[in-house]
């Protein structure tokens, strides 16, 4: 409001929220409709770097959004400091499935040399660039269907120095 602005009797000047709760409504995307439900565990991960917020599906919308596409889900997080705030966009994720292999490796450790995918295993004192086969995977991990055993070391992370040792080793062959 401003000094002299002429306000009706029934209209709201401003309006008091208590967001010691907020509601997290996520937009889901057409294909994922189906496997969402009640109840399903979801981390809420805020823009600004913080560690993210677990949480659980409380609402479904049985309804889509014409000009969007997705379907409405919604999440209600305990929000006692209040650094939630409304309308500011945050990203979700939700397990749909849980499936057991028997071997699952990092996802940073893949590489790809000559069109193939491949994993540096340790043999001995050194490690071997080995071809594998991949399965379903997640954000972190992924199946191994052949390639590597149970129990094999491998490296997890900066596998992209041993590719790039590699790559120079060859370049050397060819001059």
């Amino acid at each position: 409001m401003t000094l002299g602005e002429v306000v009706k009797g029934d209209a709201a000047i401003f309006v008091i929220s208590d967001l010691s709760t907020v509601w997290v409504d996520l937009n889901v995307f057409r294909q994922d409709f189906l496997l969402l439900k009640k109840g399903q565990v979801v981390e809420v991960q805020v823009e600004d770097g913080a560690p993210p917020i677990q949480s659980t599906i409380s609402y479904v919308s049985p309804f889509g959004a014409e000009s969007t596409q997705t379907m409405l889900a919604r999440t209600v997080i305990c929000n006692p400091n209040g650094d939630l705030r409304p309308g500011l966009f945050v990203t979700a994720q939700v397990q749909t499935a849980e499936k057991k292999v028997p071997v699952a490796v990092k996802l940073a450790a893949l590489q790809t040399l000559n069109n193939r995918t491949i994993l540096f295993v340790q043999e001995g004192r050194a490690f071997k660039a080995k071809e594998i086969k991949l399965g379903v995977k997640d954000n972190e991990q992924v199946e191994v269907i052949s390639g590597v055993l149970p129990g094999e070391r491998y490296v997890a992370g900066n596998s992209f120095i041993l590719k790039a040792e590699i790559g120079k080793s060859e370049a050397e062959h060819e001059h």
